[in-house]
């Protein structure tokens, strides 16, 4: 039995919850509600008789079988817009997606993207956040900065910045400690002092 290919707005409505992990910001993106984000990605999991998400409780994630879809999705969209614009429209512009941490968009990026924007406005920036990051670059995403060592990270991995760690401890506490290894007699203190209070 042949399968019917599915709806073109199916299939771009997919791309969109895929490359967000979320029908809600799909849904903000594509000017639609969410509820109709769900239905129409439930409708394209019907007609290929295979689950494309998981759905939690406050998020969605991609099956193998949606991950595996994915790729192919973009490059035909992406195929189709640039034949139409090619052809009858203006000269497509790029897109970029990005995908970071939370505390890296909102404190760096978000100051620094809209100089790039100006500079580029060929490009269209995608940001997307990820709460924690699960080994390779994703399917969704161009690029990807997530905290690391790029000894750990892979070939493709570049450094961008580093950061320095401070201890913070109370007044009284600190002066007692001179250097590392005094850490080793604190570390245990405040579950002793709870331990005692409950023998008590």
């Amino acid at each position: 039995m042949s399968l019917n290919l599915p709806s073109l707005n199916w299939l771009r409505v997919f791309e969109a919850a895929a490359r967000h992990e979320s029908f809600a910001r799909a849904a903000q993106e594509l000017n639609m509600s969410a509820a109709a984000v769900s239905q129409q990605v439930r409708a394209l999991e019907d007609r290929l008789r295979r689950p494309l998400f998981e759905r939690q409780a406050h998020a969605v994630r991609l099956t193998e079988a949606g991950r595996a879809y994915l790729p192919s999705i973009q490059q035909a969209l992406s195929t189709v817009d640039s034949a139409t614009h090619g052809l009858f429209g203006a000269a497509p512009g790029q897109q970029l997606f990005v995908q970071c941490e939370p505390m890296f968009a909102q404190g760096l990026l978000a100051r620094f993207l809209p100089r790039y924007c100006e500079a580029h406005p060929e490009v269209a920036v995608t940001v997307t956040t990820i709460s924690q990051w699960r080994g390779g670059l994703r399917e969704v995403a161009d690029l990807e900065i997530v905290f690391g060592q790029t000894a750990t990270l892979g070939r493709d991995s570049e450094a961008l910045l580093g950061e320095r760690l401070y201890p913070v401890a109370r007044a009284g506490l600190a002066q007692e400690i001179t250097g590392a290894a005094d850490l080793l007699q604190h570390r245990d203190r405040k579950s002793t002092r709870l331990n005692s209070s409950h023998a008590n």
